[in-house]
């Protein structure tokens, strides 16, 4: 009796989690080449991602020559380099998901500006230690007797990447931009719960 009820309490906990993934079909791009100069997109995005951060993702940027920061793994920035962390719990992934609700997606998104010549602007993003929430410990733990949250890592969507780049050219008057692709089913998931 005592190794079944062993066998019935490991199976609850490995499916406590687990995580399922909706299959995407066509990539969507992780950078884009705006009608723009340089100098005028970097201004345009500094000024935007200060004044309504996007979906609850902080700005860090460095106006001059190169600068690391250490988020997860370490990270360069420059006057190009800028970087968008999650020190929120706004965002959800499209493909992960568990008993049919999206979620919780941290990720920071390194943001490169680069000048193709001197009209066209090439902006790529770099998704920095993806991860979502699979659950949280079966048990609090010192010194604040919390259940910390589960996390794993997981690979890139290109659904957030992609996003991001229309949310850029949306702030740049950028019209001409293709569709996004998701995956099938994805409208079916409900939105994911806040953690706390």
């Amino acid at each position: 009796m005592k190794r079944f009820t062993l066998f019935i309490l490991l199976i609850i906990l490995s499916s406590c989690w687990s995580y399922r993934t909706l299959n995407l079909e066509n990539k969507n791009p992780t950078e884009y080449i705006y009608p723009l100069t340089q100098d005028f997109v970097k201004k345009e995005l500094i000024k935007s991602f200060s004044k309504n951060p996007y979906k609850g993702l902080s700005l860090i940027y460095y106006p001059k020559d190169t600068f690391y920061i250490n988020y997860h793994d370490t990270v360069r920035l420059n006057k190009n380099r800028l970087f968008l962390y999650n020190d929120s719990y706004k965002l959800s992934s499209q493909i992960y998901y568990k008993h049919n609700r999206k979620l919780r997606y941290y990720a920071g998104f390194l943001i490169i500006i680069s000048s193709v010549n001197s009209i066209y602007t090439k902006v790529k993003i770099e998704t920095v230690e993806p991860q979502i929430v699979v659950g949280r410990d079966l048990f609090p733990k010192l010194p604040h007797m919390v259940r910390y949250e589960k996390t794993k890592a997981v690979s890139p969507s290109t659904i957030e990447e992609y996003e991001l780049l229309l949310y850029i050219g949306k702030k740049l008057n950028v019209d001409s931009m293709p569709p996004i692709h998701y995956p099938k089913g994805y409208y079916k998931l409900k939105e994911a719960k806040d953690p706390w």
